[in-house]
């Protein structure tokens, strides 16, 4: 509906405008209504995969705990101090050359040149 005003001008008059307003208003809450849905259907599925992930983590933590329960209950904590450092001890090999290279009585004190306890 237009209106006609003295100087020639064509205006909608208010209830057209109103009108428009409305059925865009309407067409609004429509697309609104459709992305409300699709957004549901969205977090439902999140929570079901929030859900089977909690559950699977459950299930490892008691996986976890119940591999460390029996090794707790055979040997339990274990009691003995801390050792601090160890020293160096050198390779079989570098200690037989110190041996075999020197006066010779390292060897002839395990019972051979060279041949050590192993052998």
């Amino acid at each position: 509906m237009l209106i006609e005003l003295p100087w020639g001008w064509r205006m909608p008059s208010m209830r057209a405008v109103l009108e428009a307003r409305r059925k865009a208003a309407v067409v609004r809450v429509e697309e609104l209504e459709a992305e409300l849905e699709r957004v549901q259907a969205d977090l439902a599925d999140a929570e079901e995969v929030l859900r089977h992930r909690v559950i699977g983590l459950e299930q490892y933590l008691e996986a976890l705990a119940e591999e460390e329960a029996p090794a707790m209950a055979i040997g339990g904590p274990s009691r003995r101090k801390p050792v601090g450092p160890r020293r160096a001890v050198p390779h079989r090999g570098v200690a037989d050359a110190v041996d075999a290279g020197g006066s010779g009585s390292a060897a002839e004190g395990r019972g051979g040149a060279g041949g050590g306890a192993r052998s």
